[in-house]
């Protein structure tokens, strides 16, 4: 109870996924002892249980058993999934709960039973508390049913809506959660809402399709050779001020494409489904960025569901071309898939010994600059009153040995003299203030969105 009281705070996060986790790492800490690598376990098994379940999704989407064989392969040397599979964070689970409801959505309306309408139910609720943004899942489901049945009153439409209620009803006790702590939902809100231009907005979402397949990082290092590569750079920073590089430009051109022979070639229902899972889960984040400026579309974390069907929609589109009798044109799409999966691994390879890797945040670089700092220290002792998460992140970079003094309140604790160096660890103004009126020096060292400051010896 004690975790979903200190996530009822923090009601974007569910509390499914860090359940799962505690219950998780109880267990196995057992025999491995309380490290990172227990915590981030669960993300790993949940990423591999993924697979199956996106072979299960396209089985029911396409009868061309090439694709999903592409799919896997596609989605296996992801960077995007590859990196999340590693996060100790909701991410892995709610890519499981997209594709596990996707499949039994469509298994459902194929049988028309209760107990696949059931199975779908139970999935709309693991989605709903794996992650907010799931709603927009549900959405484009609902869109996909109606439409599908041309708005009419149906057998489908009827057990639709019993199951969807079902599972929104079994969501309820989280919604309630969210409605006494609507004023965090706000300020998270209101932190995505920057001044952007449209040029940039497409750079980062063109970046971000590039990470979803190559990974910017080996993307760039690698481009930045090119004559070709080059001459795009600059074209594009001379006159929209983005930097676009070549490859970058290639994947939105081979995304249009899949798009665009999806919607002439693909069967009603697989392309309803795809089309509205795409476009539900991207179009609200991206146009009131576009027009009232804003950052909630270029967190490549909140558009998972939309790159999902991205990557199943370019797998269609190369087991197509690749299945047709012409052996020129075969080879042609051979040679592209295969350029395509090498260049994931080798993206995903470029990202392994990173510390600090795209998905993280800046303040991650702080964490590694500070711990680096205390580390060196003779002796030290870290005192902060910062939030417990900041001071839990800190602890793993930092040596065994190292004391931290937490405190509760802003007030200037009594500080051991028995160590020889004494740092503050991001402290409140209020608390920096109290040392300044006791006339005790503080230095800062680091001073970024996570701060250290030196006290004397």
């Amino acid at each position: 109870m004690d975790t979903v009281k200190a996530l009822s705070t923090h009601p974007e996060h569910p509390p499914l996924y860090y359940l799962l986790v505690r219950i998780w790492t109880q267990f196995w800490t057992q025999w491995f002892g309380n490290s990172v690598a227990v915590f981030r376990s669960l993300s790993v098994v949940l990423s591999i249980l993924t697979l199956p379940c996106l072979y299960w999704l396209c089985a029911e989407l396409f009868e061309l058993s090439l694709t999903r064989s592409l799919i896997l392969a596609i989605v296996a040397v992801s960077p995007l999934h590859v990196l999340y599979a590693q996060e100790a964070r909701e991410y892995s689970l709610w890519i499981l709960a997209i594709v596990l409801s996707g499949a039994a959505l469509l298994r459902a309306t194929r049988l028309q039973t209760q107990a696949s309408w059931k199975v779908y139910a139970a999935t709309v609720a693991l989605g709903l508390y794996s992650h907010l943004l799931f709603i927009w899942v549900a959405i484009a489901q609902s869109l996909f049913v109606f439409v599908h049945e041309n708005f009419r009153h149906s057998k489908t439409t009827t057990s639709y809506l019993r199951a969807s209620l079902i599972g929104v009803l079994g969501f309820l006790p989280w919604v309630l959660v969210a409605i006494v702590n609507l004023s965090q939902l706000g300020k998270i809100v209101d932190a995505a809402i920057k001044e952007t231009s449209p040029f940039y907005l497409f750079f980062v979402w063109s970046r971000s399709l590039n990470r979803v397949f190559l990974s910017a990082d080996f993307d760039a290092s690698i481009d930045r050779w090119s004559a070709l590569d080059r001459w795009f750079r600059n074209f594009f920073s001379d006159y929209f001020q983005v930097d676009l590089g070549f490859s970058q430009l290639i994947l939105v051109v081979v995304t249009f494409a899949s798009l665009y022979f999806l919607g002439r070639h693909a069967s009603r229902r697989t392309r309803l489904f795809l089309l509205t899972l795409i476009g539900t889960t991207a179009i609200p984040l991206m146009l009131p960025d576009l027009i009232l400026g804003g950052t909630q579309s270029t967190r490549i974390r909140y558009l998972i569901p939309a790159y999902l069907g991205i990557q199943m929609a370019i797998a269609y589109l190369f087991a197509t071309q690749i299945n047709t009798l012409k052996r020129l044109h075969k080879a042609i799409w051979q040679l592209g898939l295969a350029a395509l999966i090498l260049g994931g691994i080798m993206g995903c390879l470029n990202d392994l010994p990173q510390q600090v890797t795209w998905n993280k945040d800046s303040k991650t670089e702080d964490y590694l600059s500070i711990s680096q700092v205390i580390n060196q220290a003779t002796d030290p002792l870290v005192i902060s009153n910062t939030s417990a998460i900041r001071v839990l992140t800190l602890s793993y970079q930092l040596d065994a040995d190292t004391k931290l003094l937490l405190l509760d309140s802003d007030q200037v604790p009594q500080i051991p003299t028995s160590f020889r160096q004494k740092f503050l660890f991001d402290p409140s103004d209020e608390l920096l203030e109290q040392f300044e009126k006791q006339q005790i020096q503080t230095t800062p060292i680091v001073e970024s969105k996570i701060q250290l400051w030196r006290l004397p010896m």
